[in-house]
């Protein structure tokens, strides 16, 4: 079932552009998948990282909830006890 214009190889290697077309598609839509994991994986091990040392290295107010460095008996803004 050829086209009276194209030879029967020619139609069939047409074909087979078509198919390798989306086969080409759908491998790039696989690898921005791939891409987007990744990215998501690297920023969230990135946050978790910073929230534990974040976490070890400050304590927070309970009175006006400042930021202060662990070593601190005082808080640096209100002069409340942080222990």
């Amino acid at each position: 079932m050829s086209s009276p214009n194209m030879p029967e190889a020619e139609t069939v290697d047409a074909v087979q552009g078509v198919v390798g077309s989306s086969s080409q598609e759908e491998q790039k839509l696989k690898e921005t998948l791939l891409n987007i994991g990744m990215a998501v994986a690297i920023l969230g091990g990135s946050y978790a990282i910073m929230h534990f040392f974040a976490r070890a290295m400050y304590l927070r107010c309970g009175a006006c909830a400042t930021l202060n460095a662990r070593r601190r008996t005082n808080c640096r803004a209100c002069e409340n006890p942080l222990r």
